[in-house]
């Protein structure tokens, strides 16, 4: 779950990758993104498939694994 109040989604494991657009978002996360700003909205459950360092492997891409709450 994120834990965040809007969690960026990149398109690499790191910061020095960019920042995903709203229509680069899959389909699910999309809805999940309200105001079409690129960032998944807080409270939203992910699933993810793999850890590299801080972050984490989401189907929508990748996001800092610090931002997120296991439930």
């Amino acid at each position: 779950m994120i834990a965040a109040s809007d969690l960026k989604v990149h398109t690499g494991p790191g910061m020095k990758y960019r920042v995903k657009t709203h229509n680069e978002l899959t389909k699910d996360a999309k809805t999940h993104d309200y105001d079409k700003d690129g960032c998944i909205d807080y409270g939203t459950r992910v699933t993810v498939f793999r850890f590299d360092g801080d972050w984490a492997k989401i189907p929508s891409g990748w996001v800092a694994k610090r931002y997120l709450k296991k439930v």
